[in-house]
């Protein structure tokens, strides 16, 4: 089960690093890939080229409803869906309400199926683009809410990835709006520590390094396959940035009360953001 080798590679104290594109590795045993393969990216766009159809890692939408639900500010916010894969949530999102999504991946072969899926689809605000996670292509103050659904996990099983999710911090920090938040879904259960770690090359602490106050919660696993009983709940991990600390050059840009908007960003993005390739 590759969901049992991803686990596996998260539970393990040592962390890796991620998103680098290398060479396929030699498959375990039973002919699964090795939890490093799942820190690369040419393992992810071998896969969706072979297997576009939708899927979600850890739990789907309606698990974590809930959560989300209580965590954003009402349901007119704009949110980023880190490392999406083939994953439902967006949809599932724009169809209860919520008012923009904008989903990305590291894996073009995901983004161009994802593309294909929603190319007629009755949401238009559920949008896809390529884009990495630690270098993300949107002005300062963007989003409400990111949520990042095994992502994380994935990248500590790649090559140095303590330098990977200090990035992926540094850059959700820069893009959150303040009071925004950061919902970190995960089947590991030492999240707190390892952003604490990631970040003391700066401050010596989340808050004072990513402006954001750190707490969990806990939400049930579903069960998927009963040959890996592996918990009974997922771990969130919720960042939410000082609703106070706005960054003063924008409150010299925007207008009192007023968004820069991730939309506008849009038209200054490759092809890939707007249509299949």
């Amino acid at each position: 089960d590759q969901k049992a080798h991803v686990k596996s590679a998260v539970s393990q104290p040592a962390m890796a690093h991620t998103v680098t594109t290398v060479g396929s590795e030699q498959p375990t045993q039973d002919g699964e890939p090795p939890p490093s393969a799942f820190g690369t990216t040419r393992y992810w766009d071998e896969r969706y080229m072979r297997d576009k159809e939708p899927f979600d890692w850890y739990a789907r939408y309606d698990a974590l409803e809930g959560l989300i639900e209580a965590q954003a500010a009402g349901k007119d916010v704009e949110v980023l869906h880190l490392g999406c894969g083939t994953s439902r949530l967006g949809e599932a999102l724009c169809g209860a309400g919520y008012k923009y999504v904008m989903n990305i991946d590291i894996s073009r072969a995901c983004v161009i199926a994802q593309l294909e899926r929603y190319a007629s689809g009755p949401h238009r605000n559920n949008k896809f683009m390529h884009g990495n996670a630690c270098a993300l292509e949107f002005p300062d103050e963007s989003f409400d809410l990111v949520i990042a659904k095994a992502t994380l996990d994935v990248i500590r099983c790649g090559k140095g990835a303590e330098g990977n999710v200090h990035a992926v911090c540094r850059e959700v920090s820069r893009v959150l709006r303040p009071g925004g938040r950061f919902l970190v879904v995960s089947h590991a259960d030492d999240w707190e520590e390892v952003l604490e770690a990631v970040s003391e090359r700066d401050a010596g602490d989340a808050r004072r390094a990513f402006g954001w106050t750190l707490e969990r919660a806990k939400v049930p696993k579903p069960q998927t396959d009963p040959r890996h009983p592996d918990g009974a709940v997922l771990h969130v991990y919720i960042a939410t940035r000082d609703p106070e600390d706005e960054r003063p050059s924008l409150a010299a840009l925007k207008g009192v009360g007023q968004k820069v908007s991730s939309l506008a960003a849009l038209g200054a993005l490759r092809p890939l953001a707007n249509a299949p390739a």
